[in-house]
């Protein structure tokens, strides 16, 4: 309890993914250039994998990333959270962010 784990991960050109293209004639998601779409589908991978890495490590799983800023006392917020809100209930995921994915626990 209380640590964190930092991941390395290969480049992308050992990762094997420089070989996913979207086609020219493909339908744009969002309006996204092919490069972003190929991009957004990268992540998406990303955090299937990270969440499945994480599922025997810990009982909890909160996405965040290296850019961001906690509030003080962010740790001891979330877990009052889990204690008060979650422990004994059903539930798949709590927000704490309004940021997308960041912020997000499962």
């Amino acid at each position: 309890a209380g640590r964190g784990v930092v991941g390395r991960w290969v480049p992308r050109a050992e990762a094997g993914v420089d070989g996913i293209d979207a086609d020219a004639g493909q339908l744009l998601k969002f309006g996204d250039s092919p490069q972003r779409q190929w991009w957004r589908s990268k992540q998406n991978l990303d955090y299937a994998f990270l969440m499945w890495y994480a599922t025997d490590v810990s009982d909890y799983y909160m996405q965040l990333e290296d850019d961001i800023q906690v509030v003080p006392q962010f740790l001891p917020i979330v877990r009052s959270y889990i204690q008060r809100n979650l422990v004994g209930e059903q539930w798949v995921m709590a927000s704490f962010s309004k940021l997308g994915f960041i912020g997000k626990l499962f």
